[in-house]
């Protein structure tokens, strides 16, 4: 493989190192440093890989290069992002690995493309919230109810991301949490398997290159983190006292191994956050401690009890995932507006299709005027028991309105010709855009 310098030469002319690989890269410009833009581009290097920004118009990439060989490479990506996209986990960012994708000394290697998340690390955000005067505790006190959030979502979903640390998690604008950098990430298909990497040291238990490989991994990088937000929450001058280095927040390699140096038992943060007054802290810090000592079986589960937040769930109390509407089971978010449609009997969301030549998807609502039909067949749930359907123009078969083809496999047009002024419409028209005609009268 590459070395980083190779890399790093290769992407100052993206048009030659990208030349048929990747249209969009090829025309894409690296990011650089403005004030020396003599300089080469901007780039985040890893343990077995480096990582540059490329943008072009208004579509910004972050483009992984890898300088070490790790067997299964391909298929673990190709396994992650298919689990990814069939499951709408909002924390994830969409990616695409391509095998052959950029060209050095004549060679072409693989890279990781994802969309550039815009957002700050971990360690920059809380840096700019415990800056600020007064230090703007209340920011932190909001990650940390979202880091419960982010750990109930990977717990439901029975995923680990595997390398838990502040440079590949980010907090966007709006306060949201996304991770990057998929490297050592388990879902269900790899149980069994050997892991492919341990994680930053200052965030891992001791135990973690003997672990197994499933969907506890990030037990105690949740709690590592967790345990510094909530003291920098309440002591915000922890931040300036223990984070001296790059790979860690407050709590080092030093302060959680108890087979190197002091260990916890010496640690000087353990020692002052138990000696806290603050109850909640004392607890959370004696918690972290012991697992750190124990052995990895014993890592207590995380969120702890009583710190959870709501999990979406059905009516039987089987989660429901991400974006998703319905549990592995297929039964409904109980949280959301659901009916049952008489036609196919089954649950379901509904169209609202108002009076103006459009179609709005949303859920129920009482006060909109409007004809409330079943998304998967067209049954009018409110009134009169009729199905959106059209016609085949081939052989004159009855489809529903959605339908691309018959049962035949016949095209069905996009378009609807008003009876009353003959005006094309869009077939998912309820009115004529000219005149204000039904289209579906009978």
């Amino acid at each position: 493989m590459p070395t980083a310098v190779e890399y790093l030469d290769a992407i100052r002319n993206p048009r030659i190192c990208f030349r048929g690989l990747d249209n969009d890269l090829s025309a894409a410009s690296p990011k650089i440093t403005i004030s020396n833009p003599t300089r080469p581009p901007m780039s985040w290097c890893g343990q077995f890989a480096i990582v540059f920004c490329l943008s072009e118009g208004n579509h910004t990439w972050a483009i992984k290069c890898f300088t070490g060989n790790v067997p299964g490479r391909q298929r673990h990506y190709r396994e992650i992002s298919n689990y990814l996209k069939s499951h709408g986990i909002p924390v994830f960012v969409d990616f695409e690995y391509k095998q052959d994708c950029i060209r050095i000394r004549g060679n072409t290697y693989p890279i990781v493309k994802m969309g550039w998340v815009e957002g700050k690390r971990l360690d920059q955000y809380i840096d700019s919230c415990l800056n600020q005067r007064p230090p703007n505790v209340r920011a932190i006190e909001s990650l940390c109810q979202k880091w419960i959030e982010l750990a109930e979502i990977l717990k439901s979903s029975k995923i680990a991301h595997g390398d838990l640390q502040h440079g590949n998690v980010f907090v966007l604008p709006n306060g949201e949490l996304r991770l990057v950098d998929y490297d050592g990430m388990y879902i269900p298909k790899f149980r069994g398997e050997n892991q492919r990497e341990w994680g930053m040291a200052g965030y891992q238990h001791k135990d973690r290159d003997k672990a197994p490989f499933d969907e506890k991994l990030d037990r105690f990088s949740f709690w590592v983190i967790y345990v510094t937000l909530r003291a920098l929450a309440v002591e915000p001058t922890l931040w300036i006292r223990y984070r001296p280095g790059d790979n860690h927040l407050c709590f080092t390699e030093k302060d959680l191994n108890p087979t190197i140096a002091h260990g916890p038992v010496g640690s000087k943060i353990f020692q002052e956050l138990k000696r806290s007054t603050n109850p909640d802290i004392r607890k959370l810090s004696e918690t972290l401690e012991k697992a750190a000592i124990d052995s990895y079986n014993g890592i207590p589960d995380f969120p702890p009890p009583g710190y959870a937040t709501h999990i979406r769930s059905c009516r039987y109390g089987h989660p429901v995932i991400g974006t998703q509407d319905y549990c592995e089971f297929g039964h409904p978010d109980k949280d959301r507006k659901f009916v049952r449609c008489p036609n196919i009997k089954k649950e379901v969301k509904r169209w609202v299709i108002l009076g103006s030549p459009m179609l709005i998807l949303c859920n129920f609502n009482e006060n909109l005027n409007s004809h409330t039909f079943c998304m998967n067949c067209g049954y009018d749930l409110k009134k009169n028991p009729r199905k959106l359907n059209v016609t085949c123009p081939e052989c004159y078969e009855i489809v529903s309105l959605d339908a691309d083809f018959c049962s035949k496999g016949h095209v069905q047009p996009p378009y609807k010709k008003c009876p009353k002024c003959k005006t094309i419409n869009r077939k998912n028209f309820m009115n004529c855009s000219k005149c204000g005609e039904s289209l579906w009268a009978k």
